[in-house]
């Protein structure tokens, strides 16, 4: 009963299957395209022909500037065509995007005849000075950084704990910036004065500290009443025979420095803290 009354009130398009109410205006204006499978109304037909069935042409190629509709040429105009305007991504300039590059690099990158022109100028390196090309200048500073990255591997620290700079050419295997208030120009073949100096330092550093409100180092006056301080306890600073028991076993492994034969320094057991 259903169907037999929806029939008599509605009419089934039989090419897009559209219901519509029998007698009214809608089925009167239903339209459909001859040329594809649009359907609407037909005050939408003069729309739609122009639109996709009315060929157009653009003027960036004349050996295929004949699209056959203007969807076709918007697509092209939106993507191919060498008049848009692009944002280069190495100059940041607007300029037209060109032709398209025939070159695979240049397809494999993406780049369009302008991109693939701008990325192939060259500019100095500023940690090589070699020349290199725009295009690749991300490539050629990861290359410096994974050699930095196998050098700071290969380093061999200083000996100072607190430091983790590279180790310089001295005695006391410390970097140069530690190094250098042990420095002086008097002629001290056997390290004897160095010894004293580096015995000064030690015991002004454990009885006195540096005054650093920074400095955490444990071989440091200073050091131990910031960490008390933090901790919310009481460090006394150490006496003169506690200084010097601390400093007997670094000094002990800076004697080959002084013996005749010279024997080699182990660094790596020097257990050496000074602050900076």
């Amino acid at each position: 009963m259903h169907r037999v009354v929806c029939e008599r009130h509605n009419v089934k398009c039989t090419r897009c299957a559209s219901i519509f109410k029998r007698g009214s205006d809608e089925v009167e204006r239903h339209w459909h395209c001859e040329l594809c499978s649009a359907s609407g109304d037909i005050d939408d037909a003069a729309k739609h022909i122009h639109f996709f069935h009315t060929p157009a042409s653009c003027t960036c190629d004349i050996d295929r500037s004949t699209f056959a509709s203007i969807v076709e040429l918007a697509e092209h105009r939106r993507t191919q065509c060498s008049e848009r305007l692009i944002e280069c991504r190495y100059c940041h300039n607007i300029e037209p995007q060109g032709p398209a590059s025939l070159d695979a690099t240049d397809i494999m990158d993406g780049l369009n005849a302008h991109e693939a022109y701008c990325g192939n100028r060259t500019i100095e390196c500023t940690k090589c000075k070699a020349n290199v090309r725009i295009r690749q200048v991300l490539v050629h500073m990861q290359m410096h950084q994974m050699k930095e990255q196998v050098a700071r591997e290969n380093m061999v620290p200083c000996t100072n704990k607190e430091c983790s700079k590279e180790r310089a050419t001295n005695p006391l295997g410390l970097c140069t910036s530690c190094f250098g208030p042990f420095y002086t120009g008097q002629h001290d073949p056997d390290n004897h004065k160095l010894l004293k100096r580096l015995a000064r330092t030690l015991h002004t550093q454990l009885t006195r500290g540096c005054g650093s409100p920074r400095c955490r180092n444990l071989m440091c006056a200073t050091g131990l009443q910031n960490i008390g301080a933090d901790n919310c306890s009481t460090v006394s600073p150490l006496s003169q025979t506690e200084a010097a028991a601390l400093m007997v076993p670094i000094l002990k492994a800076y004697t080959p420095l002084v013996a005749l034969s010279r024997p080699s320094i182990d660094y790596a057991k020097i257990d050496l803290h000074l602050c900076k």
